[in-house]
C-alpha cells in the first residue's frame, strides 16, 4: 500500500479483480512488504482458485506466511442451478435405461415361465424315473423282463442268476 503521512490512511485490504474468467486460477501469490533489514520473503501461494469467487487472505502472523489463512466465498448463480438440473436429468436418463432393461428381462422371464407351465400341463402325469439311480433302473428292467415269456427267464435258474448279474453290472462276456 502506498500512502503518505499527510493523507488519509488506506484501507487495510486490497480488492483485485480478474474479470469474468471461465477457468480456474492456477496459482495465486500473495505477499506483504518486509521491514528494512529483513531478508525473509513474506509470500504465500494458493492453487486452483474457483472463478467468479471472492478470496479473502488474512496474512497473520506477518513473520510466518505458512500460517496465513484464505477464505473462499462463492456466490451461487444460475449456473449452479443449471448444473443441478443437468445432473438430475442425467440421473433420470440412466434410471430410465435401467428400468427399461429390467422390464424387458422380467418380460422374458415371464414368457419362459409360461412355456414351462404349458410344457408341464402337456407332459404325462407319470414321468420316467430319474436316471440318477442306475440300480433302480436295472431292477425295473429285470421286473419287466420277468413278465415276458421270452428273455433270460425262460432258461434254468442258474442262467437267471447270470443274466441278473449281467443286467446290473453290464454286458456279459460268457455265452449261454
Amino acid at each position: 500500500m502506498s500512502q503518505s503521512a499527510h493523507t488519509a490512511l488506506q484501507l487495510p485490504y486490497n480488492v483485485l479483480g480478474l474479470g469474468r474468467s471461465a477457468n480456474f486460477l492456477d496459482h495465486l501469490y500473495v505477499g506483504i512488504p518486509r521491514p528494512p533489514g529483513e531478508k525473509q520473503i513474506r509470500r504465500q501461494e494458493w492453487t486452483a482458485i474457483i472463478p467468479n469467487s471472492q478470496l479473502i487472505v488474512i496474512p497473520y502472523p506477518h513473520q510466518n506466511p505458512k500460517s496465513w489463512s484464505a477464505k473462499l466465498y462463492l456466490t451461487p448463480s444460475n449456473i449452479v442451478l443449471l448444473t443441478a438440473i443437468a445432473l438430475i436429468g442425467v440421473c433420470v436418463f440412466i434410471l430410465a435405461i435401467i428400468g427399461i432393461l429390467h422390464w424387458q428381462e422380467k418380460k422374458a422371464d415371464d414368457r419362459e415361465n409360461g412355456r414351462r407351465r404349458i410344457a408341464s400341463i402337456l407332459m404325462p402325469s407319470d414321468p420316467e424315473p430319474a436316471v440318477s439311480d442306475q440300480w433302480t433302473l436295472n431292477q425295473q428292467a429285470l421286473n419287466q423282463q420277468s413278465l415276458t415269456s421270452s428273455g433270460p427267464w425262460t432258461s434254468s435258474p442258474d442262467q437267471r442268476t447270470l443274466d441278473q448279474q449281467s443286467l446290473t453290472s453290464g454286458p456279459s462276456t460268457t455265452s449261454p
